[in-house]
């Protein structure tokens, strides 16, 4: 499938703990997907306010949704255009299905921890 907008590659998905075990090293997983795959990624800088002041990067990939069933906890790899290779852990995913359109235009967000 080919996005309007792309910005990143997909190139690794491996399989990863469960949300009580997100303190898991990312390489500890079993590869569920590899490739290269056009994605979209956003980040997104956040401050946060209280008895510490932080400012937290929120980043989402939009990807195809056929290309494979997620799983909270699965750590993606992906290369930006700019910026290099990044990994992240997935915590939530929302797909979009939208009537009347093909399955090869459906997309999947997923929201990766904040960095």
């Amino acid at each position: 499938m080919t996005f309007p907008q792309i910005n990143a590659t997909l190139l690794r998905v491996t399989s990863g703990a469960g949300s009580e075990d997100f303190d898991r090293d990312p390489d500890d997983g079993d590869e569920v997907w590899a490739g290269e795959e056009g994605v979209y990624y956003r980040e997104k800088r956040e401050r946060t306010f209280g008895e510490t002041s932080d400012i937290l990067l929120r980043r989402t990939l939009i990807v195809p949704t056929g290309l494979r069933d997620w799983a909270a906890g699965d750590v993606v790899t992906f290369r930006k255009v700019i910026g290099g290779e990044q990994q992240g852990r997935v915590q939530m995913i929302e797909a979009a299905s939208l009537p009347g359109l093909p399955d090869e235009v459906q997309t999947t967000r997923l929201t990766l921890e904040a960095a």
